[in-house]
């Protein structure tokens, strides 16, 4: 356990790090000091401190014509705290455990870096028991045995003048004087896992409304595809401002299909895929609010009238208190 929680913190931190890598020169890498310099104490960048709300779900859908069965875990929302600057983001948040009963063990992780007119990111999740709901039946139940395993990277690159920063479609500190708009054009690679212990997603008696090949009881595909994208940020009247991020996407992925009477490779490779970001927030000189709200759909076709969804669902209402810059600081001490 130990062990894994060492992991599970130095993936938090790289992904921080990857996260707020903006505008970083490759000459700078070498070099610690000026490493440290560009995100810790150069006296040009203003600082804040942040309390952090979350909310975090990985939810699978399984649908063959009218029927359907949704897997949702328990626990979504997290607690934490943070600190921020124009190069830096880091967020430590702590799940919060409503539900005793049932615990879904999860662990998550996303990093975003842009690069001039390089957009690149990530998500990390892997997440372990779920609540199990059909269409007929409004009574859930608890399913440990399920577990999905899911990574995502994107690639976009902006075209125009325009370059977008973490320090405004991240970190919710808005300084940019007009609106802007931006449009890209790259591709994404992904892979997911489903497990259930050789128990299968649908059980005898629900058979009739799906068939025996959707009695899985593992899956696994990996692959990729080519997406467009549009950002855009809008600066508000009173300190208000808001911004949108959405890049559809299309691809290939090789699948593997096991049942409790046969392992297949479904026939049909497209995968689709959305990503979906907006944020609005408000901007002051002590301090600054702002609310975010990402999601990441994909959709599959395992054959026999039979497909898949996976929706990663996040959302951030942070509160910052801006402590300014390097020598403001000092002067406190």
């Amino acid at each position: 356990m130990m062990l894994k929680s060492c992991l599970h913190i130095l993936f938090i931190l790289w992904g921080s790090f990857v996260f707020s890598s903006n505008n970083l020169k490759l000459d700078t890498i070498s070099d610690t000091s000026k490493l440290i310099d560009h995100y810790l104490s150069n006296k040009d960048l203003a600082w804040s401190f942040r309390l952090v709300s979350n909310f975090k779900q990985q939810r699978f859908s399984l649908k063959h014509n009218k029927e359907s069965i949704k897997y949702t875990p328990n626990n979504p929302f997290g607690v934490g705290f943070g600190i921020a600057n124009q190069r830096l983001v880091l967020d430590i948040v702590f799940n919060l455990k409503t539900n005793k009963e049932n615990p879904t063990d999860k662990f998550a992780a996303e990093g975003a870096t842009i690069y001039k007119k390089n957009f690149i990111d990530f998500t990390w999740e892997n997440v372990h028991g779920y609540n199990e709901k059909d269409s007929k039946n409004e009574v859930e139940i608890f399913r440990p045995d399920v577990s999905i395993f899911s990574i995502g990277v994107g690639y976009l690159r902006f075209l125009g003048k325009n370059e977008f920063t973490v320090r405004e479609m991240k970190s919710g500190i808005a300084n940019q004087e007009k609106t802007s708009v931006g449009f890209g054009a790259g591709g994404f690679v992904t892979f997911n896992r489903l497990d259930t212990d050789n128990i299968p997603l649908i059980a005898p008696h629900q058979i009739p409304g799906f068939n025996q090949q959707a009695q899985i009881t593992k899956f696994k595909s990996y692959g990729g595809g080519a997406e467009v994208g549009i950002s855009s940020f809008f600066v508000l009247p009173a300190n208000f401002f808001a911004s949108i991020f959405v890049a559809p996407g299309i691809g290939l992925e090789y699948k593997k299909v096991t049942t409790l009477h046969q392992s297949y490779n479904p026939s049909n490779p497209i995968i689709y895929k959305t990503d979906f970001f907006v944020s609005a927030g408000y901007n002051h000189k002590k301090y600054y609010i702002n609310f975010t709200f990402f999601s990441r759909f994909y959709k599959t076709d395992f054959d026999y009238g039979n497909k898949a969804f996976l929706d990663i669902t996040k959302s951030k209402l942070i509160f910052g208190y801006h402590l300014g810059k390097v020598d403001q600081i000092k002067k406190l001490f």
